[in-house]
């Protein structure tokens, strides 16, 4: 435990914005987490097998899949 830091009941931020998602630790300087604030849907029933797997995608993975997916903004 040379380098490691305990964190111990610090605050967590959480910043649900209108189009940015950010959450870190209260007193860090950046936070340690953005990624879009949207939601995928499937556009069509999964008929082929590679197909996308779940029923929603949030963030990074919605992006990733943002052609096959109908995305909403819940914010």
């Amino acid at each position: 435990m040379d380098n490691d830091i305990l964190i111990t009941n610090q605050p967590i931020v959480i910043d649900n914005g209108s189009g940015m998602t950010k959450a870190g630790f209260a007193g860090d300087p950046i936070p340690k987490v953005n990624f879009p604030n949207y939601v995928g849907r499937p556009k069509h029933v999964r008929v082929m097998a590679g197909g996308l797997e779940g029923d929603i995608f949030i963030g990074p993975r919605a992006e990733e899949y943002r052609g096959l997916l109908n995305i909403a903004y819940p914010m």
